[in-house]
């Protein structure tokens, strides 16, 4: 199957505040130019939906709507090509602001004219009210979201996922190979999903699942519903309040508990069972070749 150049390229979605950075800024050898640069009509409580190939997604609140594009590159005039064969288009109807990208099955230039003319990349810089829904997602590119207050769902299929703080009805969080990590996740249901990376939540909220194909997570329980881990391969830490009501059913290689919990049930080698504080929503972990460690905060 042939790669498109594009696909290795780095396409990333930034900050607003990346607007303000001195036109003669360079990344690397590369100088950047503005493609496309747009506000729209939107009202706190619209959605925004992102569907893009091998771009990342970098999204802030504000008090507006805008998205600037940027081009990063050595030959501009090679990177507009490759952004009018993108066919990236935005637009605001109905309560949804969306941006998309068609991109071709066959570009016009190959992996050896990309090297020649030294590739480019581009920046989106997307800003909306902080009271938004956002539907996100990319085929092959990190996603970054700021503080935001509505319904969260990031799927990519091959980029790390970075949230400062969301709450919401919903969060959901995929990627297929990357690290997801948040500062504070606050939701009545969070799900959080990466195939083959560590996963890291400073703090959150809700009925919480967790899954890694062979990474590391770690998770900060602040409100708890609910909290059901799985990883194939890696360490799991949990911190939580020692008052937490639950039902524990933990597996692993390697157990610890701290001593201010009291569990009153089974403590073997490989397995915790039993109750804490006379039992609650499920408390469940499993990793298949890792260390379990359960922490009071």
């Amino acid at each position: 199957m042939r790669i498109s150049p594009l696909r290795m390229a780095l396409v990333s979605i930034a900050f607003a505040a990346a607007a303000s950075a001195p036109a003669a800024a360079q990344r690397g050898d590369r100088t950047r130019e503005t493609v496309y640069d747009q506000s729209f009509n939107v009202s706190a409580g619209d959605r925004l939906v992102v569907d893009v190939g091998d771009m990342d997604v970098r999204v802030e609140s504000g008090s507006a709507a805008r998205i600037h594009v940027i081009a990063w590159a050595k030959d501009h005039a090679f990177a507009r090509d490759i952004y009018e064969e993108m066919r990236f288009s935005a637009g605001a109807s109905g309560g949804t602001l969306t941006i998309e990208t068609d991109e071709p099955r066959n570009w016009s230039y190959d992996w050896q004219e990309w090297q020649r003319r030294g590739g480019a990349s581009f920046t989106a810089i997307v800003t909306v009210p902080e009271r938004f829904d956002l539907d996100l997602k990319t085929g092959d590119g990190d996603v970054t979201v700021g503080s935001f207050n509505g319904a969260v769902a990031v799927n990519t299929g091959d980029g790390d996922v970075r949230l400062e703080s969301v709450s919401g009805p919903e969060i959901r969080l995929r990627t297929g190979d990357g690290d997801v990590t948040a500062e504070s996740l606050d939701a009545p249901t969070i799900s959080l999903d990466t195939g083959d990376g560590d996963l890291i939540v400073r703090q959150a909220s809700g009925a919480v699942t967790a899954s890694s194909g062979d990474g590391d997570i770690r998770i900060e329980v602040g409100r708890y519903e609910g909290l059901s881990i799985r990883t194939g391969d890696g360490d799991v830490t949990v911190f939580a309040d020692p008052s937490i009501r639950a039902n524990v059913d933990v597996n692993g290689e390697d157990l610890s508990m701290g001593r201010s919990f009291t569990l009153s049930g089974r403590i073997e080698e490989d397995r915790l069972s039993g109750t804490l504080n006379g039992g609650g929503p499920e408390l469940r972990i499993r990793t298949g070749d890792g260390s379990v460690s359960i922490r009071g905060r």
